[in-house]
């Protein structure tokens, strides 16, 4: 097990409570306290009565993993929780210093974290996929079967989290609902985001508390529903299983539940950093207006140091002084880890 630093964990934790953003436990015995817009039951808008967790999901390469604490952080500050699923085993993550600080870092950030591998499956595709099987996994076990779960990227960013929460009355709620065309007759979607309660997870994916706990059940899972086509689905960099899975799912439970049905279907303006960083001068970087966009797509390349340092006008219209003061720190500790620097 990797020897964290734990000057930075105390910092962190400091860091944290000074801006006003508590951490809390991962593990499931425990109940999360509220976050830094859960005041009080009573005092919430009527969208906010139950908890919400964003479903996240990132492999094991850096240029990918590296985002997953920076959306966690910016979905917690919006009012959201987040599960995490960690594409690997345990030890294969600690094969890496970096990759097992990532993963420690976020069980820090208080995140609760699955480790989740199959041999059937590749780890992209899984990534993808086991996102919808969240209310199956062990980690939601003891959620309220109210408890919204809300399918989203790990590279994306959003601006507020109106557009993802579920008002009364709806059981599920699509987000860019027009994103993605019509493939064989049926409208596809995209997991960035949807949202949905436990009990109405469980439903429309035809699973029951305990049915998925590892890679190899999801694949049975999989396996079922698509047969012989299956292979194809899983080797095939154009035909998005997981798009495929939720669209079909979707379609045949709108039939009894359309009226319960949301779709928000503006086209939501984005700010592709990876674009703005190789296209913007660094004269023009601080004219940039975050409050403009509705979400932020994070760049692969942000642990790289000359991007980093590029992208604080971003970052801390995002997150705020404090929180971009304790994310330097995460990416000063991954640089070292990665270079062999570290003690």
């Amino acid at each position: 097990m990797l020897c964290v630093s734990y000057l930075l964990i105390f910092a962190f934790k400091k860091l944290l409570n000074y801006a006003g953003i508590l951490p809390y436990s991962s593990v499931d015995e425990k109940l999360a306290p509220l976050l830094q817009n859960q005041i009080s039951s009573k005092e919430l808008r009527p969208e906010f009565q139950n908890e919400y967790y964003v479903v996240l999901s990132a492999v094991r390469d850096v240029s990918q993993l590296f985002m997953a604490p920076l959306t966690v952080l910016a979905w917690q500050n919006l009012g959201a929780h987040s599960l995490v699923f960690l594409i690997g085993t345990p030890a294969e993550f600690e094969k890496s210093r970096a990759t097992q600080y990532i993963a420690d870092f976020l069980t820090d950030l208080g995140a609760r974290t699955f480790f989740i591998s199959s041999k059937s499956i590749p780890d992209d595709v899984l990534a993808q996929v086991v996102r919808l099987f969240a209310a199956g996994t062990p980690r939601t076990f003891n959620f309220e079967n109210e408890t919204v779960l809300i399918t989203a990227h790990t590279n994306i960013i959003p601006m507020e989290i109106d557009d993802h929460t579920l008002n009364p009355g709806e059981k599920l709620k699509i987000y860019d609902s027009e994103c993605c065309g019509v493939l064989d007759g049926v409208r596809q979607y995209s997991l960035n985001t949807i949202s949905m309660s436990v009990r109405e997870w469980r439903a429309l994916m035809g699973i029951d508390k305990y049915e998925i706990p590892d890679g190899n059940t999801l694949y049975g899972y999989l396996k079922n529903e698509f047969g012989e086509s299956l292979p194809k689905l899983l080797t095939s960099t154009n035909m998005a299983l997981d798009r495929q899975l939720i669209s079909a799912k979707v379609e045949k439970w709108r039939q009894i539940n359309s009226g319960s049905i949301k779709e928000v279907k503006k086209s939501p303006l984005t700010l592709d950093m990876e674009s703005w960083l190789r296209e913007t001068p660094a004269v023009d970087r601080l004219k940039v207006k975050i409050s403009t966009y509705d979400e932020l797509q994070l760049s692969s390349n942000l642990h790289i140091k000359e991007n980093w340092m590029k992208a604080m006008p971003i970052l801390n219209q995002t997150f705020g002084g404090n929180i971009v003061t304790l994310l330097n720190e995460y990416r000063e500790e991954v640089d070292k880890l990665l270079s062999g620097k570290a003690d």
